[in-house]
C-alpha cells in the first residue's frame, strides 16, 4: 500500500505543478518572457538610481510653454468679423456730417459695421477703409485721411463693439462656466480665461488643462499648472481651453493585502506610499525581489537609457513604449528607491508571489488529494489486523 501511496503522490505532484493557482506570473516568468523574441514585446529594466533620476525629472504631462512662443497680446486689433461703431466729426456745421454738435461742428454716428473679409468697413465719401490689423485708434487715423478734402477738418473716433475673433473658447466637464470668453487686449493668460469662465467645477487636483492653439495641443495637470507659473502661458485669438475631469487612480496587483485601484489626490506619489495605500506586501506570498511597475513611457523618457539600446527604441516609432520597472525590496537600496520612483495617473503595481509559495499549494493540493485514500489505508489496515 505504501508504494501505490507513493506513485500517486508522484502523479499528483507532476500534475499539480503545471495547474497550481497563483495571481500573476512569478519573477523568473517576467525575464523569461521579455527574452522571448515570440512574446509580446515590452521593456524590462533594471531600476537604479539613474533610472529614478530620469524618471523624476519628466514633467507631469505636456509643456505648455511650447505653445506660446510667442509675447502676450496687448490692446486690440481689428480681424475680420469683428462689429465697430464710427463715429465722425467736422470742425464747424454746413459739413458733410452736419448735425447739432455744441460749438456749431457737425457729427455723424455711422450704423454699425462688420469687417468685411478683406479687413475694410464703408465710409460714407472715403470708400472702403482698410482697417484690418490696426487698433481702433489707428483705424480712426485711417479714416480720417481718407476724408480729407471731403470734410471739413475731419475726425473720426472708432470703437469696437464685439470681436467674436478676439475670444479664447473655454469648456470641459471640469469648468464652472464656459463659451466664448472676450480677451480685453491685457495680456491674458491661461488661468485668467478659466477665472472669467467661472473657474473650476472639480477639485484642482482632479483637473487638467487642454490648451489647443491651431493645429497643436498640450494637456497639463491642473495641480502642476499652479505650481509652474511658466505653464500659466498667454492666450492668443481662437485658442480652445478644455478643462477636463480626470482623477488619478493606479492599480495594485498580486501579493499585496488588498489588490485594488486606488486613487490619489496628490501631485507626486512615490511607490514605497502606493503600496502602503494597498497595505503592503504580504510577507507568506510576496517575493520581495519581484516588485514591478508596469506602463506605457513616451519614447523620449527612454533616450540615452543604457539598458534600452537606441535601435531597439527607435522600433517603436512614435508610439508608446511598454516598460517594466523591476524593484528589489529584499535590499535596503531597494526600499531607498522606491522612496523616490514617481507613481503616475494608470500605473499598474504588480508584486510577485515567490517560488515557495508556489510549493507549498502544491504540497497542500497533494496532500488533500491523498488525505481520502491514506484515511482507507488506515481503516484496511485495522480491519486486516
Amino acid at each position: 500500500m505504501s508504494t501505490r501511496l507513493v506513485i500517486l503522490a508522484c502523479a499528483l505532484l507532476a500534475s499539480a505543478c503545471s495547474a497550481v493557482p497563483r495571481s500573476g506570473p512569478l519573477t523568473a516568468d517576467v525575464y523569461d518572457e521579455a527574452a522571448a523574441p515570440e512574446a509580446l514585446g515590452f521593456e524590462l529594466i533594471e531600476t537604479d538610481a539613474e533610472v529614478v533620476r530620469r524618471l523624476g525629472a519628466v514633467e507631469l504631462g505636456d509643456d505648455l510653454t511650447r505653445l506660446a512662443r510667442g509675447p502676450a497680446i496687448y490692446g486690440r486689433r481689428l480681424r475680420t468679423g469683428d462689429r465697430v461703431q464710427v463715429m465722425l466729426f467736422e470742425a464747424t456745421g454746413g459739413g458733410l456730417f452736419s448735425g447739432s454738435v455744441e460749438g456749431g461742428g457737425g457729427a455723424r454716428a455711422l450704423p454699425e459695421q462688420i469687417v468685411s473679409a478683406n479687413g475694410t468697413i464703408r465710409v460714407p465719401y472715403g470708400g472702403n477703409v482698410r482697417v484690418r490689423g490696426l487698433s481702433p485708434e489707428a483705424a480712426a487715423r485711417r479714416i480720417e485721411a481718407a476724408l480729407q478734402g471731403q470734410a471739413i477738418e475731419p475726425q473720426a473716433v472708432v470703437s469696437l463693439v464685439s470681436s467674436p475673433s478676439a475670444s479664447v473658447t473655454v469648456l470641459g466637464d471640469a469648468v464652472a462656466g464656459g463659451g466664448r470668453v472676450p480677451l480685453s487686449g491685457t495680456g491674458e493668460r491661461v488661468l485668467d480665461m478659466v477665472a472669467a469662465a467661472g473657474g473650476l467645477s472639480k477639485p484642482i487636483h482632479e483637473s487638467a488643462l487642454r490648451l489647443t492653439r491651431k493645429q497643436s495641443s498640450a494637456l497639463v495637470e491642473m495641480d502642476a499648472l499652479l505650481a509652474e507659473p511658466a505653464q500659466n502661458v498667454a492666450v492668443h485669438p481662437a485658442d480652445v481651453i478644455s478643462v477636463e475631469h480626470r482623477p488619478r487612480h493606479f492599480s495594485v496587483l498580486g501579493a499585496v493585502a488588498q489588490n485594488a485601484r486606488i486613487g490619489f489626490d496628490r501631485p507626486r506619489l512615490s511607490l514605497d506610499e502606493a503600496l502602503g495605500m494597498a497595505n503592503g506586501l504580504v510577507d507568506a506570498r510576496a517575493d520581495a525581489a519581484g516588485v514591478f511597475v508596469i506602463r506605457y513611457e513616451a519614447p523620449s523618457v527612454l533616450v540615452g537609457m543604457p539598458q534600452v539600446p537606441g535601435a531597439r527604441l527607435a522600433g517603436y516609432g512614435a508610439e508608446p513604449v511598454p516598460v517594466v520597472y523591476r524593484l528589489d525590496f529584499s535590499k535596503p537600496s531597494g526600499l531607498l528607491l522606491a522612496k523616490r520612483f514617481p507613481i503616475r495617473h494608470r500605473d499598474t503595481l504588480y508584486v510577485a508571489n515567490s517560488e515557495l509559495n508556489s510549493l507549498e499549494k502544491i504540497f497542500r493540493i497533494v496532500s488533500l488529494a491523498l488525505q481520502p485514500v491514506t484515511t482507507g489505508a488506515v481503516i484496511g489496515n485495522l480491519v486486516v489486523n
